[in-house]
């Protein structure tokens, strides 16, 4: 059960990565994350969450996804269209919170780079 969930999981990946045909980055006035929308050629419409350090700016951080409400791991979501509320956390970073809104053959990208949290003493 477990090896078909992850290869149904590279297969939505992949399908992810090679439909897509234009490119373009939204002004999020935000250090701390960067979306991209990408306009998928398939039928794939879903979001695409890399959570990274932000004093390691490559180390891939493992976050917990809170999507409407939910709570997720991994790092594909399929959405349907619409309005969503995204919550990237991880333990002792500063969460973040981001609206996104999903139109037909959205791929949407998020990058993300967690500060560390304040720690008052």
């Amino acid at each position: 059960m477990q090896k078909a969930l992850s290869v149904s999981l590279l297969l939505t990946f992949y399908c992810c990565i090679t439909s897509c045909k234009t490119s373009k980055e939204y002004n999020t006035n935000n250090k701390n994350y960067k979306i991209e929308r990408y306009k998928s050629k398939g039928l794939f419409t879903g979001v695409t969450v890399k959570t990274y350090d932000n004093i390691k700016k490559e180390l891939l951080l493992p976050s917990t996804k809170v999507i409407n409400n939910v709570y997720l791991e991994g790092t594909v979501f399929s959405l349907g269209l619409g309005k969503h509320n995204l919550s990237i956390l991880y333990p002792s970073k500063q969460s973040i919170d981001i609206k996104l809104l999903i139109k037909e053959k959205d791929s949407i990208v998020v990058k993300a780079h967690l500060p560390d949290e304040n720690i008052v003493d």
